[in-house]
């Protein structure tokens, strides 16, 4: 009997501990516990540095920004709608939406400042990492809804992964965050991701009872 109902429950427990771990890691963060994984990340960026890397890295943060979030996710909306799947449009928007007004929002909760920033009255406060939740929260739910619609392939998860690693890596890399922030936007964006997909799962519920109804 809860055999239908089985994606929209796991997709919500995986919100709410996605929440929880985000809160764990956040304790952890202030309370100085994780500054080691700050560390790490410089030093691998400086071992890393080079005219190169530099030129990469850029190219890949660029593609996490609010603009390109947006203009990505209306092109996968419309691809889904042009498939007859309207339904995968509003998860879609809600990353696209959620993600940057969640972080914007909560930012100046934690007041840290970026590495090397002076305090400017909070436009610098840099936990958890934007682009990261961003990138994230727009990629996993695009590629769950994708995959689930059988619109994508079952590969896009997995590159989803991947550029949202090359996205967290891009802003420790360009010194534009700590690590443990863009840990924070991990998670927080995988909260996001979560909650869309949960959205989706219900809508793809309701679609079917209507369907199956008696006209």
């Amino acid at each position: 009997m809860a055999r239908p109902f089985a994606p929209a429950i796991a997709t919500a427990l995986t919100c709410i501990a996605a929440i929880v771990a985000f809160v764990v890691f956040t304790s952890e963060v202030f309370e100085a516990d994780a500054l080691s994984i700050d560390a790490a990340g410089r030093a691998w960026a400086a071992t890393l540095r080079s005219p190169a890397a530099d030129v990469l890295f850029r190219t890949v943060t660029s593609l996490a920004g609010t603009r390109v979030a947006m203009t990505v996710t209306f092109v996968g909306a419309a691809v889904a709608w042009s498939r007859g799947a309207p339904r995968a449009a509003i998860p879609m928007a809600l990353a696209a939406v959620l993600a940057p007004i969640i972080g914007r929002t909560i930012k100046p909760m934690f007041g840290r400042l970026r590495p090397g920033y002076l305090d400017d009255g909070g436009r610098s406060y840099s936990f958890p990492s934007g682009h990261t939740t961003i990138a994230t929260s727009v990629a996993l739910t695009l590629a769950y809804v994708l995959v689930r619609e059988r619109i994508a392939p079952r590969l896009a998860p997995t590159l989803a992964v991947l550029f949202v690693i090359a996205v967290a890596a891009s802003r420790v890399y360009l010194a534009e965050h700590w690590a443990t922030d863009t840990v924070g936007g991990v998670t927080l964006g995988i909260a996001i991701a979560a909650a869309c997909a949960t959205v989706y799962e219900i809508a793809r519920l309701r679609s079917r009872r209507h369907s199956r109804a008696p006209s």
